[in-house]
């Protein structure tokens, strides 16, 4: 930017004529008293150039809504690229994007004089686009970029430029890549300088290997790791980012080479799998691509993705290192981790050292699509009224899908950044309808906000309990009796996290106690089922008997479990073709089965209408009687190198309860616990599920198994 600075600046100093026909006129310049626009325009840039674009955005506006500065001029279009590339670093990443690209062809099209400007502009937009995962954008910036004059925005153009093309299979990557090399000198003069040029080299080289990698070229690879480990200073205790990386890079190498122990030796060098209590498989939402929902993705495609978690708990950035696949492949990975986050509360005590470089490895799953939670049509009843009080539109939440598995719901959705846009200006909605004095449509739209959002237990709670008192607060007698039940059980529904959430025992890893869950779940739910308004609504007390007779965690038994089903389907009031019903028909088929009464078992299925694949049109899968685990051994390589870490398998349950068709879906550290965590699961063992063939009774189910060393 400095380059341009300097241009540009003397070229609108006083009333100097910029370039022919680009001038600020001497009649038009402001009284004397009046800051001058070279002086607006050298309080703007001087802001940006430090840092402070909340002090340069108002002057850039302020410059844009001059009528002194002709649109389509070279000061309008220096004025756009600076207030673009500040509004890069904020909320407004799009604005800013639209900005820079409408005055860079003004900028380039003045000469030379402007290259800098252009090339370090070019590269700003370049890595957006490489950061969204936009791979012609990325590449058409990055190559512009990449012709600068000046050697250090060609060099960083040309890094990333490699890394997206580097799936193409073309073999352009490695074009880039070479010509970066022969542009970092071998030796010098200066210690420091030759110092930074081996740590350049090591760079690029890890870049090439990883291009080689994806095109199967593995000894090609493994030589030039190699080369970039020794100029990085080879495998010692001490270990940065960089390293990490480099050491990673070597471990997938050595794996695709089947040389695993290597493989393990390398990747112990990396500090994976060390963090005591490791919180990544704890995350408030993980999910992967489907095997058919992306262009390119193969059920044999699996990826190797590296990321880094905000304090806030979000993923900051995320890259595929290695895909078995092509770049629709590869980003459709990448892209599932960038919707991916964390309660802060969890990742708060994980050093930034670990959170900055996290490396996951990847498959797609089976599975079209979970069905939804049983609140959802709780849910969905909130979410129409809500509409129209908050002036939304259909299409504007039908991506909602608010689930409820188990402990966790999850807002899913394939645009996850388009829903939590939603989401925010859904709360700002709502603070301006109460600054309004409108409490009803603002907790309308804090109800729409909620559905939209994936946040934190403790911030759903509190939120879902605003809107209830908002909405409370504005008259509940005007307030539709079916409403005021859904909003009363959603209430509970967020309570009930919280519930868990204390249940949790400290000093346990996270463990869970089984009583004391069950417990904490019936003193929310019995009370709830006495509430005058939920008892009042079908919907509201079924749904809330239902999720009370489903056993804890562990299998703990329900209170009255038959009689709060036997409750639900009987229920007059409740439509026949009710989902929650049919959750209620499922299980008591289930337990006449158990009990070898088949006649009942089978005249109970054949009402709930389900294929014999289906576990229910809302999500409802076996109870989980025996998790594998006894007798099962911990991997001796891990052992012997003190990892721990953790596998989410996908598989599918049989009637009869056992598993099949186990495969991992996520894997930290990769290549460690893959194989230990597939036979654990396939040792599981969930309640039959009556179907009448016998067959198989839920596809897609997923679990995750923890490997902890015993202390």
């Amino acid at each position: 930017m400095s380059g341009m600075r300097r241009v540009v600046m003397a070229a609108l100093a006083g009333a100097a004529v910029i370039m022919p026909g680009c001038a600020f006129a001497a009649e038009d310049a402001a009284p004397a008293a009046a800051p001058s626009l070279q002086e607006q325009f050298s309080a703007a840039s001087k802001a940006a150039a430090e840092g402070h674009c909340d002090t340069a955005i108002p002057l850039f506006e302020a410059l844009e809504a001059d009528k002194r500065v002709k649109p389509g001029s070279l000061p309008a279009a220096a004025i756009s690229v600076r207030h673009g590339i500040c509004l890069l670093a904020g909320d407004e990443a799009l604005r800013g994007e639209a900005m820079i690209a409408a005055g860079l062809p003004t900028l380039e099209a003045a000469g030379p004089g402007f290259a800098d400007e252009v090339a370090d502009s070019s590269l700003r937009l370049g890595l957006l686009a490489f950061s969204r995962l936009d791979h012609d954008a990325a590449v058409r910036w990055l190559k512009a970029a990449a012709r600068s004059d000046d050697l250090r925005l060609r060099q960083s153009a040309r890094m990333r430029l490699a890394q997206t093309l580097q799936f193409d299979g073309d073999g352009a990557a490695l074009t880039v890549l070479d010509a970066a090399l022969a542009e970092v000198p071998e030796k010098s003069a200066d210690k420091t300088a030759e110092k930074g040029d081996k740590q350049t080299r090591a760079n690029f080289l890890a870049v090439r290997a990883r291009v080689l990698m994806n095109l199967g070229r593995i000894k090609e690879a493994e030589a030039d790791l190699k080369r970039a480990v020794d100029l990085s200073g080879g495998l010692t205790l001490t270990v940065s980012l960089t390293d990490v990386a480099l050491r990673s890079d070597m471990a997938q190498v050595m794996l695709l080479a089947k040389r695993r122990d290597e493989a393990r030796r390398y990747l112990a060098y990396t500090g994976a799998g060390r963090i005591e209590d490791s919180p990544f498989n704890r995350a408030s939402y993980m999910g992967v691509p489907g095997c058919t929902g992306e262009p390119g993705l193969r059920p044999e495609d699996s990826a190797v993705v590296e990321f880094t978690i905000g304090s806030d708990g979000r993923v900051v950035a995320a890259q595929t290192v290695y895909s078995q696949g092509d770049y629709n492949a590869a980003s459709a990975f990448a892209r599932a981790v960038q919707d991916w986050f964390w309660e802060p509360s969890l990742i708060a005590d994980v050093p930034g050292f670990y959170r900055n470089l996290v490396r996951v490895e990847l498959h797609c799953s089976t599975v079209s699509g979970d069905a939804p939670g049983l609140f959802s049509p709780l849910w969905g009843r909130l979410i129409t009224w809500a509409q129209p009080l908050a002036g939304a539109g259909e299409a504007e939440v039908s991506g909602a899908d608010v689930r409820m598995e188990t402990d966790s719901p999850l807002a899913a959705s394939a645009n996850a950044e388009a829903m939590a846009a939603q989401s925010a200006r859904f709360k700002a909605q709502a603070a301006a309808k109460l600054a309004a004095g409108d409490s009803r449509a603002a907790g309308a739209a804090t109800v729409l906000a909620v559905a939209l959002a994936r946040t934190d237990n403790a911030t759903r709670h509190a939120e879902v309990d605003r809107a209830a008192t908002l909405v409370a607060g504005s008259d509940p007698a005007k307030l539709d009796p079916a409403t005021r039940a859904a909003l009363a059980a959603i209430k509970v529904w967020a309570a009930m996290f919280t519930a868990n959430e204390a249940a949790r025992i400290p000093a346990g890893r996270s463990s869970i106690s089984t009583e004391t869950v069950q417990k904490r779940r019936e003193a929310v739910l019995l009370p709830a089922l006495k509430d005058p308004v939920i008892a009042a609504d079908p919907l509201a007390r079924n749904t809330l008997r239902v999720h009370l007779a489903r056993k804890g965690p562990g299998g703990a038994q329900a209170t009255n479990e038959m009689a709060l089903l036997g409750a639900v389907v009987t229920d007059s009031e409740l439509d026949d073709s009710n989902p929650v019903r049919q959750v209620a028909l499922l299980r008591l088929a289930n337990i006449a089965a158990k009990q070898k009464r088949f006649a009942d078992a089978q005249a109970l299925f054949a009402r709930t209408g389900l294929s014999e694949q289906q576990c229910a049109l809302l999500g409802d899968i076996p109870r989980l009687k025996s998790d594998g685990v006894s007798g099962a051994s911990y991997p001796n390589a891990a052992l012997e190198m003190g990892f721990e870490g953790w596998t989410q398998v996908e598989y599918d349950i049989a009637a009869d309860g056992r598993t099949a068709n186990q495969r991992s879906l996520i894997a930290y550290p990769p290549f460690v616990f893959g194989d230990a965590a597939r036979d654990i699961i396939s040792r599981a063992r969930y309640d039959p599920s009556f179907r009448p063939s016998g067959s198989v009774a839920c596809t897609g189910s997923s679990n995750t198994v923890r490997f902890i060393i015993p202390q």
